[in-house]
């Protein structure tokens, strides 16, 4: 019975490692770039490419989209879920050391939860306290004309 648990546990791991690791293939971000680079050169002839961003020192973190970042924390939800599972049912088959872990476990998903609820509370809020102003077009045309030189 634990080995069977121990053997879903593992593979539901492999599953969600697998599926990962084919979003994040380098090879697959080479070929992007040179195909990329091929329809730059193409559109703009021999004209130099100016860069829009300053470039990244290394070992900076690379900027994540909110879409990935949510599909991270669902997936980290669900791994502590289906972990907190696992152990509850080896505490009850087993006893032991297994109620122990339980109990770890069951903690760590309580305060990875209070850190969601966090999070969103703040989003929330940030998204509550910033407003646009209403601009005009006349003023709209100044600024544009101040920030040319003209």
């Amino acid at each position: 019975m634990v080995l069977l648990i121990l053997g879903v546990i593992w593979a539901v791991y492999g599953f969600t490692w697998w599926r990962a690791r084919d979003e994040v293939r380098p090879g697959r971000s080479v070929v992007s770039f040179n195909q990329h680079l091929h329809a730059l050169g193409r559109t703009m002839g021999a004209a130099p490419i100016e860069r829009s961003a300053p470039l990244r020192s290394v070992g900076a973190p690379l900027p994540v989209s909110s879409a990935a970042a949510r599909r991270r924390r669902r997936d980290v939800l669900f791994g502590l879920v289906a972990a907190a599972g696992a152990t509850l049912l080896l505490a009850l088959a087993a006893g032991g050391t297994f109620v122990a872990l339980h109990l770890l476990v069951d903690l760590a998903l309580t305060g990875y939860v209070a850190l969601l609820v966090r999070a969103r509370r703040i989003a929330e809020e940030r998204r509550a306290k910033v407003v646009l102003l209403p601009m005009h077009v006349e003023d709209h045309e100044q600024y544009a004309l101040s920030r040319s030189g003209s």
